[in-house]
């Protein structure tokens, strides 16, 4: 099966797909790829100088803080979560 074809199938339907370095290059790529082949998505992405000065919290969360939350969207508890972005993220988008 070529690559195209894979990504191009609903074959990732109900499942979660986790994609660090999201916000650019083969990161992004991939995160599109993979929700185009209806995969539910985990974005990560990094520029810590810049969105650090941009955290109401002043901090970046901790991997204590962020796992639960990814394990919840993992697991079979978030069925039922559709059409939803979850901010992670110390108040950023509001702040």
């Amino acid at each position: 099966m070529k690559i195209d074809e894979f990504f191009s199938r609903s074959v990732l339907k109900g499942k979660v797909s986790i994609v660090t370095g999201a916000g650019k290059g083969l990161g992004k790529t991939m995160a599109l790829a993979l929700a185009q082949a209806g995969s539910d998505m985990v974005l990560v992405a990094r520029n810590q100088e810049e969105r650090a000065k941009r955290i109401p919290l002043g901090r970046f969360g901790s991997p204590e803080e962020l796992g639960p939350v990814l394990i919840y969207l993992a697991s079979d508890a978030s069925n039922y979560v559709t059409g939803t972005t979850l901010f992670i993220d110390g108040g950023m988008v509001v702040g």
